[in-house]
């Protein structure tokens, strides 16, 4: 609720004139007033789920009907910006005329979750020869979400773009051996390439979907809590185990005071026998006493 809540109640990204609801007169409902903001659990305008209130409040919000009124196409797009995240790496090179490598350049390609080796032999290659190579290669290493093109100065271009709301990424080591290497060659730098984030990039109606869609999905926190053998499955499990061994030890326990209380009663049968014989020792002794006496 919480992480849903900081999605729409957070700035967006956008090139729209909008960045956040505020800025559409839409607050939560008790803003500025600590109680009133609890008991509306995230709310917005009004503490309150009546459509007719909610549509009066909406009639006289003057902020929100002039962005209504004024620029429908920003409000448009606060809430329905694209999941679009591109991850790029632009080469510094001209590369129109070709370029000719006196070794093997051999580099890495991964687009965050594959990696693919790319090699190009010593000597002349054309830029469109490059070109076809890097994609060739790319795509027998599994790396197909990679896309290779040359910008308007003909230098190199790796981009990576997603719009399933996660974040894009681009990854790039050198291992050429020799004076020659991406960077002089290809004018590429090695590293780690990020896109925009898609929950700030995007729409509050769009990223909240794709939150709430991987939630609720296969594989997702809610299905993962409650699948068999899931984290509630495992917390059950984990608190029988305990109950279990607790049961377990109350058993040893109370079998080992069985044990010592067998043991007492033991002793105070074999006390009580020795009281007896004693009673009866002392009453013989005195017996024999009073006849000797008396003789």
């Amino acid at each position: 609720m919480a992480k849903l809540r900081n999605l729409m109640t957070g700035l967006v990204g956008n090139s729209g004139g909008f960045t956040s609801l505020i800025e559409i007169g839409i607050e939560s409902a008790g803003a500025g007033d600590a109680q009133s903001a609890i008991e509306s659990r995230g709310r917005f305008l009004d503490n309150t789920t009546d459509k007719d209130r909610i549509r009066t409040f909406i009639q006289g919000n003057m902020a929100l009907q002039a962005a209504l009124r004024d620029n429908v196409e920003d409000v448009f797009e606060l809430f329905s910006n694209a999941l679009n995240s591109t991850a790029r790496i632009e080469g510094t090179m001209n590369l129109n005329g070709g370029a000719t490598m006196a070794n093997r350049l051999r580099f890495m390609v991964g687009d965050g979750a594959t990696t693919a080796q790319v090699v190009i032999e010593a000597g002349y290659h054309t830029m469109n020869a490059l070109g076809n190579q890097i994609v060739q290669q790319l795509a027998a290493g599994g790396v197909e979400s990679v896309n290779v093109a040359f910008g308007n100065n003909y230098n190199l271009l790796l981009t990576n773009a997603l719009t399933s709301g996660l974040r894009s990424q681009l990854v790039l080591q050198d291992y050429s051996e020799g004076t020659d290497s991406i960077f002089n060659k290809l004018g590429l730098l090695t590293g780690s390439y990020f896109g925009e984030d898609p929950l700030v990039s995007g729409g509050l109606a769009v990223r909240s979907r794709s939150y709430v869609n991987a939630t609720t999905r296969v594989g997702g926190i809610l299905f993962e809590r409650t699948r068999s053998g899931g984290s509630y499955d495992r917390q059950i499990n984990s608190l029988s185990d305990a109950i279990e061994r607790g049961e377990a030890s109350v058993l040893e326990y109370e079998t080992r005071l069985r044990r010592k209380f067998a043991a007492m009663e033991e002793a105070l049968t074999q006390y009580n026998a020795q009281a007896q014989y004693l009673s009866q020792y002392l009453t013989q002794l005195n017996s024999d006493s009073s006849g000797g006496a008396s003789g």
